[in-house]
């Protein structure tokens, strides 16, 4: 006997649309203990109701109770369930009922393909997002914004951004307005890609003539572009301050309120760019926003001293150790790389005796060295005429496990140099060698001052070989010179 009763029924729908699943599954056995069959409704009802959690199994299993007892399954009830497994990331399952239901003649609609498409989303499958695309079309549905931005997504998500891209312009084409949260994430995919910056602006040109709504993500992600600069080419780069600073108008503009990532992101634009006077003006603004700046933007703001180019007069030094005093004043812990970062600014300001100061302090607030910090210290060693303390710290980095690359082996070569001791610097180059790291120019010039210096001559001849078999470019001038002044000279 089938249930006719509209008690049961109702009851069961109020469980579905509190989300309420486990009462709505204790409906169903006290119906069945009465010997009373459910209908399409109830099962629906407590699908749906379970769709909004975690019970993706428990759907699966209902679905094969309809079948046993020879329940109609119709298209609402694959939505429900196609919607929980794609919200417990059972994408497999997801796209099996897809199948299923046009096998059972369920003919699936945009919405079908919508739940499936969130489950690929979530799995990043975006081969399987493009062929559900595909599908739809030879089974006339007409995808939808929620269909595109699952896809778009899926797509950005597993770095094949470039195909999110040409699904935006393909939405566009079938006459499917792209939603914030679509451009966001085409955005996402011009983040990852250094080749599509220019289509982020794109965007936000193309979202101000549709008049689709900014929210303070996409303009952050904006912001984010332009402090990666340093990574896509000179050109960019010159203006990256320049169009940072026209999207921060646009957050003004669009009445955003900029977050603390907002700003994260502009200082880090200024930071690629040198510019620490305006990183300074920023942290006046954030503080005036009732923000306190964290330990990303005051980084930001010590390596923008060691970043500037227009530091003619050697001052950067000093506003970076001002960052670093005002970032203790605000309760924040400087780490490893504020201290780096110290140490770089000194470095680079000629001012290595300070420079050497700074790991006095790190290890009295027992902050751990990392690559940069070798790096730096040992560059600022050499510039002191210290080649010994440089060739201690690599001794001391290679003791603590770590793993030098090409500028620390260029660094300890050029004090090895400094230290007549051409056969560790020949070690150094075999340990470059097993590591699989190829030598630049500065590195074999090195090489070759410190056998020439020690009368290696055939090491010499060696070292020039073997760049010259590498078809690395070098100064024949800076090598003839290595070689001239250390040749001996007849009486």
């Amino acid at each position: 006997t089938f249930l006719h009763d509209g008690y049961y029924n109702l009851v069961i729908g109020i469980c579905g649309r509190c989300g309420d699943g486990t009462e709505g599954l204790k409906l169903l056995a006290r119906i069945q203990e009465k010997r009373l069959v459910p209908d399409t409704i109830a099962f629906n009802n407590v699908i749906n109701a379970l769709s909004k959690g975690e019970g993706w199994e428990q759907v699966l299993q209902l679905m094969t109770d309809m079948q046993t007892i020879r329940v109609q399954q119709d298209i609402i009830t694959f939505n429900a369930a196609m919607s929980a497994c794609a919200r417990g990331s059972s994408w497999l399952h997801a796209s099996q009922l897809l199948e299923a239901a046009k096998v059972e003649t369920v003919h699936p609609d945009v919405v079908s393909y919508s739940s499936a498409m969130n489950g690929f989303a979530r799995a990043e499958c975006w081969t399987h997002a493009l062929q559900t695309l595909t599908d739809m079309q030879l089974g006339a549905v007409t995808p939808n914004q929620v269909t595109y931005g699952a896809a778009i997504t899926t797509c950005v998500r597993s770095s094949h951004g470039i195909n999110g891209m040409q699904l935006l312009e393909d939405m566009k084409a079938f006459s499917v307005r792209p939603s914030t949260a679509i451009y966001d994430a085409a955005m996402g995919a011009c983040l990852k890609d250094h080749n599509q910056w220019q289509m982020a602006f794109h965007y936000i040109r193309e979202m101000k003539q549709d008049k689709v709504g900014f929210d303070i993500g996409i303009l952050n992600t904006a912001i984010e572009i332009c402090a990666k600069s340093h990574e896509w080419g000179q050109k960019f780069h010159e203006q990256s301050v320049y169009f940072a600073e026209k999207i921060m108008g646009d957050v003004r503009f669009f009445q955003c309120t900029p977050n603390l990532k907002t700003y994260q992101a502009l200082t880090g634009t200024y930071r690629r760019a040198g510019q620490y006077e305006k990183v300074r003006e920023l942290l006046v603004e954030v503080s005036g926003a009732r923000l306190s700046p964290d330990e990303v933007m005051y980084n930001s703001a010590i390596s923008a001293c060691h970043e500037s180019a227009r530091d003619t007069a050697g001052i950067a030094w000093k506003q970076a150790f001002a960052f670093f005093h005002d970032m203790q004043t605000a309760n924040l812990s400087p780490g490893t790389e504020h201290c780096s970062s110290l140490i770089t600014a000194c470095e680079k300001s000629s001012q290595w005796e300070r420079a050497l100061l700074i790991p006095c302090e790190m290890q009295r607030r027992s902050v751990n060295f990392n690559l940069v910090t070798y790096t730096t210290l040992m560059q600022a060693n050499l510039r002191g005429d210290r080649w010994e303390a440089a060739i201690h710290l690599f001794d001391t980095m290679t003791g603590n496990n770590g793993e030098p690359n090409l500028i620390v082996y260029t660094t300890v070569l050029a004090a090895l140099h400094a230290a007549k001791r051409w056969d560790a610097a020949m070690q150094v180059k075999v340990c470059m060698d097993q590591q699989r790291i190829l030598p630049y120019f500065t590195t074999y010039l090195h090489l070759i001052q410190a056998c020439a210096q020690a009368q290696q001559w055939g090491w010499v001849c060696y070292n020039l070989e073997e760049m010259h078999a590498m078809s690395i470019d070098w100064n024949y001038e800076a090598v003839l010179n290595a070689i001239l002044d250390n040749c001996p000279t007849s009486a």
